[in-house]
């Protein structure tokens, strides 16, 4: 009845108003805004196996990170990409995302500070944080370690530990943020590897959903442990939004848990990896913040709905089983069109790929080849994985020759040494002139140990770029590190003097301990560096 009136009173008002057409069709507006029926859903209830109905949250709402350009680290082309895929997923889930592309850390501080202070302060809410990056961790002087996460302004640990520190997200922080936060669920989640004691690990077996699981908890899940390397072409994403579809509701209720999203994580990573990941997971060492599980709700619609005819399926037949012919047919012509599609653009990549290597072409030109490639292929073939290796490696040279001509205009390719590897002698000391203080001691390193011990050819560790390639052979002349190497910054792919050295021995030792294979160190500064007298 108030309704009517108040419709009635906006009709009187606009019958006086000029352009009378104009005002029929506001009143038709708010006529249809009163009568057509809008189920919005003012808050989350969940209905457990026993038949009891729990209200659990208000709403959810998510922060999600993902940092591919660094200052100083190797940048992740993947991780902005991730994030963005992570955060559509959410949504459909229902949930009020605030996504973050490479944030410094003053940005992300404060993007935390939102999502503890403006968020975390209404308790039936439930809070999620994601973030795609790199990982550090620091050895402290009781022998533990403390993990972070890395913004993009953030300097290296071995070259500025101070600067780090001040910009760097540990993993106490996010215990501190986890504590601030008064909302009673929260789940975060880590695309990278570090290490710490931030939770206390879990391997359970799911349990059904009760009244218990509303109880306030803290959950985290990291992509894997500190000695593993996560590749910037993320199978932890890929599991995640899998998981997120369903595929991690283990109890088949409808409804995902921190713990069910954490094993499915735990095990399909493992085996996607070939078990060169280890996602780790587990709940906050607060006991009081360790009762609940966080919970996903994959019946709540993700948008606003209204009521729509319902397409009734075809007749029965005699046995009672609808036709579903028409339905098979339609599902092979779409895997058809897609396998049509997919072989047009492996044959489109096999002809940029021969453009990239023709001599004829100018860089700016295979610029353009590559993106020419990459605009008509941005659809996701849910059919195979095949088209993102190909955007992935087409992006690649794209980005290469883009950054060619200004990396290596500077630093022809040949080398300036007249140093021959039949003069190299045992045992090197590692160091540069150009710098003027060198902070830490001289590195000394053995040619026998790691020619001979260590049997690491010569071409793994020397290079010569031609066209992307290395085209160094055994026997060539040694080109010295600061020939193509800045000391001061990086140029395109040519990365300054000191984080090449790093990356060099670093980045070797840790593939070797992935393979489980005898390695150098990759921690402590002082197992390299000579203590400076």
């Amino acid at each position: 009845m108030e309704k009517e009136q108040f419709i009635k009173k906006i009709a009187r008002y606009l019958m006086k108003v000029p352009y009378f057409g104009i005002s029929l069709f506001i009143i038709a507006i708010v006529i249809i805004s009163f009568t057509v029926p809008v189920y919005v859903r003012a808050f989350i209830e969940i209905v457990a196996k026993s038949g009891e109905s729990l209200y659990l949250y208000k709403d959810y709402h998510a922060l999600v990170v993902g940092v591919s350009d660094y200052d100083k680290w190797p940048d992740l082309p993947n991780a902005v990409k991730d994030a963005q895929e992570v955060s559509e997923a959410l949504k459909r889930l229902g949930f009020t995302v605030k996504l973050m592309s490479n944030p410094t850390s003053k940005e992300l501080k404060k993007g935390l500070n939102d999502l503890t202070y403006k968020y975390g302060r209404e308790e039936n809410r439930a809070l999620l944080f994601y973030y795609a990056g790199h990982g550090e961790t620091e050895l402290l002087a009781d022998d533990t370690k403390l993990g972070y996460i890395i913004p993009s302004d953030c300097p290296l640990l071995c070259d500025d530990p101070q600067g780090f520190v001040n910009r760097a997200i540990s993993m106490k922080d996010i215990e501190v943020y986890s504590l601030r936060i008064h909302s009673k669920h929260v789940l975060m989640l880590f695309d990278s590897c570090f290490s710490g004691s931030l939770f206390s690990l879990v391997r359970a077996v799911p349990e059904d959903i009760t009244e218990k699981s509303s109880l306030p908890v803290r959950q985290y899940i990291t992509a894997g442990t500190e000695d593993e390397t996560v590749p910037d072409r993320s199978m932890f994403k890929r599991c995640l939004l899998l998981g997120l579809e369903g595929d991690a509701d283990l109890t088949r209720d409808g409804y995902i848990t921190g713990t069910e999203l954490g094993l499915y994580l735990s095990d399909k990573v493992v085996q996607g990896t070939g078990r060169a990941q280890h996602p780790q997971y587990g709940k906050i060492r607060t006991p009081e913040l360790a009762r609940g599980d966080f919970i996903f709700a994959l019946k709540r619609p993700s948008k606003p709905m209204v009521p729509t005819a319902v397409t009734p399926l075809p007749p029965p037949r005699p046995g009672g089983i609808s036709d579903y012919d028409a339905i098979i047919e339609e599902r092979e012509a779409n895997e058809r069109r897609w396998a049509d599609w997919q072989s047009r653009m492996e044959a489109d990549f096999a002809r940029a790929q021969k453009y990239d290597q023709s001599k004829r072409l100018k860089p700016e030109e295979k610029v353009k080849v590559w993106s020419e490639f990459l605009s008509p292929y941005r659809a996701e073939n849910t059919y195979t994985t095949k088209d993102d290796e190909l955007r992935e490696k087409a992006e690649k040279r794209r980005r290469h020759w883009k950054e060619f001509k200004a990396a290596f205009a500077k630093h022809p390719s040949k080398p300036d040494t007249s140093l021959l590897t039949a003069d190299i002698p045992d045992e090197l000391l590692i160091k540069s002139d150009g710098f003027k203080t060198h902070k830490k001691g001289s590195v000394k390193l053995s040619h026998k140990k790691h020619n001979i011990d260590y049997k690491v050819a010569c071409t793994e560790r020397h290079h010569v770029y031609e066209e992307d390639k290395n085209v160094y052979k055994d026997g060539d002349p040694v080109q010295r590190c600061s020939g193509c190497h800045d000391v001061k910054k990086s140029e395109g792919k040519v990365k300054k003097l000191m984080l090449a050295y790093h990356r060099n021995c670093q980045g070797c030792h840790k593939g070797l301990k992935t393979a489980s294979k005898q390695a150098g160190p990759t921690m402590k500064c002082n197992n390299c560096h000579e203590k400076k007298k």
